[in-house]
């Protein structure tokens, strides 16, 4: 498992990378995302192997400031996993190796943090089993109310 910073390369494969409706309601479609021009957004791509299994978006500078963070904070955001590879474990591989992604690659930063739609429970839990905290922050997101959740550094 190695993650690879999305690169114009890519496009077929993020073409192909399939999510449900289900899954749309709680995540951003990396078709999307990337047609967003923001040098401050990282999207990047976790292979297992050849396979395109999850992508997300590492969001530093303004990112955070949307979501109650600061400057030395770095917004995970469009987290997904490809629905033909759903339950095989690769969200819970991705999330272990990206706090040590984020210390190599963003070394000023102290702290991820993500939103979280209310109600997306198995996510939720998730996080949480990753070292993820609830900093009991609240703010109204698109469809419903976002809970901060967060992992420091320090």
């Amino acid at each position: 498992m190695y993650f690879k910073k999305f690169t114009v390369e890519d496009e077929p494969r993020i073409q192909n990378y399939l999510l449900t409706e289900d899954q749309l309601l709680y995540t951003a479609s990396p078709r999307e995302v990337i047609k967003i021009e923001d040098c401050e957004r990282h999207p990047i791509l976790a292979m297992d192997e050849d396979l395109f299994v999850t992508f997300f978006v590492l969001h530093e500078g303004k990112g955070p400031l949307d979501f109650l963070g600061t400057e030395h904070d770095i917004l995970l955001r469009s987290f997904s996993t490809d629905v033909r590879y759903e339950g095989r474990g690769y969200a819970t591989k991705v999330l272990e190796k990206i706090p040590s992604y984020v210390q190599e690659n963003f070394p000023h930063i102290k702290r991820i943090i993500l939103a979280l739609d209310e109600g997306n429970e198995r996510a939720r839990a998730l996080y949480i089993k990753q070292g993820y905290t609830d900093t009991e922050l609240r703010m109204a997101g698109r469809t419903s109310n976002l809970h901060i959740l967060q992992y420091s550094f320090v």
